[in-house]
């Protein structure tokens, strides 16, 4: 195994950031938790089943929305239109529920402190699969209601040359 550098600051510091609210589990909670022992097949074909658990668990660890200052209409048409061009993007296709949010909380923790305005996130076409749907949904929801609408302007569906209803453009806001 190679050995590991160490983290920069701006690693640490984006760390910190995204670990500011995680609360350890006691230890009676870790008996609470399921052991995934089963083989990954097992695991890959209850994953529609999870995803609707995951969500449950999810909607209940979101805090509410923080306000932010209106897009003005500009702005907004550049976005809705795609002539905003996204810096960077996101496929959360095949992801559970659980673990889409997870990515896009760093994705858009990171990019927020990388000072990109505008990325693009991929949930994937209504109708495919279970999970894409449910990802289509639950997206714009975390964008608007979870920690991550603090680093959030706005954000809308994107253009069909960037994934069209399966996708969304996300603007940033400027981090100071």
């Amino acid at each position: 195994m190679p050995d590991k550098r160490p983290l920069t600051e701006a690693e640490k510091s984006l760390w910190k950031h995204t670990m500011r609210d995680v609360v350890p589990l006691s230890e009676d909670s870790h008996a609470a938790l399921p052991l995934h022992s089963k083989p990954r097949s097992a695991v890959k074909r209850k994953r529609q089943i999870s995803a609707v658990h995951d969500a449950e668990t999810l909607s209940y660890l979101m805090p509410a929305s923080i306000p932010s200052r209106p897009v003005d209409a500009s702005t907004r048409k550049r976005v809705e239109t795609g002539r905003y061009l996204p810096s960077a993007r996101l496929d959360l296709h095949g992801l559970t529920l659980a673990e889409a949010y997870a990515a896009l909380s760093g994705f858009i923790s990171s990019h927020y402190y990388q000072q990109h305005r505008c990325v693009l996130v991929i949930t994937g076409k209504s109708g495919k699969t279970l999970n894409d749907d449910t990802l289509q949904a639950e997206v714009p929801r975390w964008l608007s209601l979870s920690q991550m609408s603090s680093m959030v302007t706005y954000h809308a569906p994107a253009q069909p040359k960037h994934g069209g209803d399966g996708a969304r453009y996300i603007l940033l806001k400027r981090h100071t």
